[in-house]
């Protein structure tokens, strides 16, 4: 939060018009327009933005002041971690079981518990391909952003730090952890193996 907080101190001081516009979505919603834009910032450029916002996403969310965009990418961020992790830990936790992990998949789907996301992520874990999305280096550096507003927001980072401590174990135990998708964190849930 400092770095954008800082930057719209420079842009104020500057006398520039500062939007702050980060997206959810990856590479497929980008190429298809269909990613979500959070803008924030200068209501005034809301009309001359408008063309160029709709030619990239599907929807803007208009947010307020400059710097809400990037707030509410980090709580959009913080949610994917939670399912990506819990996904992971499904998963790792039926292979223990002895149980195909399909089957968890299979039982989600459709029902209320189901997201299409959870679908994508987990065959990408049941099947060890990760082809890369959203980096799970890059995730780090999020749920380590993520648990800094965390606290200085006073809200417990207990959540956060569990998804980052399996990120990082994941990290540990992957050849290169730079090129592997956020998927590829249910290496940190590997069984000990003493």
């Amino acid at each position: 939060m400092a770095g954008a907080d800082a930057t719209i101190a420079t842009a104020g001081e500057l006398g520039l018009v500062l939007v702050d516009c980060p997206v959810l979505g990856t590479k497929k919603p980008a190429e298809d327009g269909s990613l979500v834009l959070l803008a924030s910032g200068d209501e005034g450029a809301r009309e001359q933005l408008a063309p160029v916002f709709d030619a990239l996403g599907s929807r803007t969310l208009w947010l307020g002041g400059a710097g809400a965009g990037s707030r509410l990418k980090m709580a959009c961020n913080a949610w994917l971690f939670m399912v990506t992790a819990g996904a992971a830990q499904s998963i790792a936790l039926a292979r223990g079981l002895g149980l195909d992990p399909q089957h968890f998949l299979d039982a989600i789907a459709g029902g209320p518990l189901d997201t299409p996301y959870a679908q994508l992520k987990g065959a990408n874990m049941i099947g060890g391909e990760h082809p890369v999305s959203f980096g799970l280096t890059g995730a780090a550096k999020d749920a380590r952003l993520i648990r800094e507003a965390l606290q200085a927001a006073g809200v417990p980072d207990r959540l956060d730090a569990a998804v980052l401590e399996t990120m990082d174990a994941a990290a540990r135990q992957l050849p290169d952890p730079g090129a592997v998708d956020v998927s590829a964190l249910i290496a940190g849930l590997a069984p000990d193996r003493d």
